[in-house]
């Protein structure tokens, strides 16, 4: 049997950066957009891709995923 120790920790690195930064860049990108329409449509898009990043790199269910982009 193969060990992927190595793959496997470096997957769950980049999953936690990538989960931390999505929030911290919709901050951002909101604050220098003054625009409604396009503040929702940031919002729309990093939702989706924090949600594509859980449900790709992760074996998160539907409902873990769900309450992640909720909160």
């Amino acid at each position: 049997m193969i060990q992927y120790t190595g793959l496997e920790s470096t997957t769950k690195f980049i999953v936690t950066v990538l989960s931390a930064m999505i929030p911290a860049t919709s901050i951002i990108a909101l604050y220098y957009e003054k625009g409604l329409v396009k503040r929702i449509w940031i919002m729309m898009g990093l939702t989706f891709a924090f949600a594509a990043i859980l449900t790709v790199f992760t074996g998160a269910r539907r409902i873990e995923i769900f309450s992640a982009t909720a909160a």
